[in-house]
């Protein structure tokens, strides 16, 4: 199945259909012909994707007020060793 922004009959044996807030081309004749309208699998990976930058960067700044005591010598930790050693303790 094909996902498309926009869609459309390829043949004249494809229907459109609506299934919800969903449309949908069904072919009878051709079943590479099926098509559904709506995002790329792909961009709903990547927005996961954002989302764990986003957690991964609320680590960084609660953490980096704790690693300035934590740390040896008084110095603090941050960057990516801290970012790696704080996933690592998870």
């Amino acid at each position: 199945m094909k996902v498309r922004s926009s869609i459309k009959k390829l043949c004249e044996y494809c229907r459109l259909v609506r299934r919800g807030n969903n449309v949908y081309v069904t072919c009878t004749k051709d079943q590479k012909h099926k098509q559904r309208q709506g995002y790329c699998t792909q961009a709903v990976a990547e927005a996961s994707g954002v989302i764990e930058k986003k957690e991964a960067q609320k680590l960084v700044l609660s953490g980096s007020a704790q690693a300035g005591t934590a740390a040896s010598g008084g110095a603090s930790q941050t960057g990516l060793k801290w970012l790696l050693s704080a996933f690592s303790k998870q």
